[in-house]
């Protein structure tokens, strides 16, 4: 590998795209109901699990019940690359210690995406004095 593979960083801020406010849907692969990411720039030493509930709720969405981000292995079958697949790429953050391939995926790319799922409730998280400054 040459390096041409490899985004330029030009800081230490990561692009996090959030797909969130809609969910997931079957038909018949496994997709994400809304089309368009939020995005956000955030210091790669502000990403964890706290910090994420916090970024979702400073877009508006503070009912999180389950958090996941895309790892993508861009699955091959029948000789043709397919796209990803989300049935087996996405990564259930339920603590920090679910973050790691994630940085590694920051080292490589300086970009992560996360797909949220809601509840009917705020998650338990919010409003705890921790305020991430993203």
């Amino acid at each position: 590998m040459d390096g041409e593979d490899r985004p330029k960083v030009e800081d230490d801020r990561a692009k996090l795209l959030f797909y969130i406010g809609g969910e997931f849907v079957r038909n018949p692969k496994l997709r994400y109901s809304l089309q368009t990411p939020m995005e956000i720039k955030a210091n790669v030493d502000k990403i964890f699990y706290h910090g994420i509930i916090i970024i979702c709720g400073t877009l508006g969405f503070k009912n999180v019940s389950r958090i996941y981000y895309h790892v993508p292995k861009k699955t091959k079958r029948k000789g043709r690359a397919r796209g990803y697949l989300l049935d087996e790429e996405l990564v259930l953050v339920e603590s920090d210690r679910d973050l790691g391939p994630l940085f590694d995926q920051l080292s490589k790319y300086n970009t992560a995406t996360f797909y949220i799922e809601h509840g009917e409730e705020e998650h338990p998280y919010w409003g705890v004095d921790n305020p991430v400054n993203v």
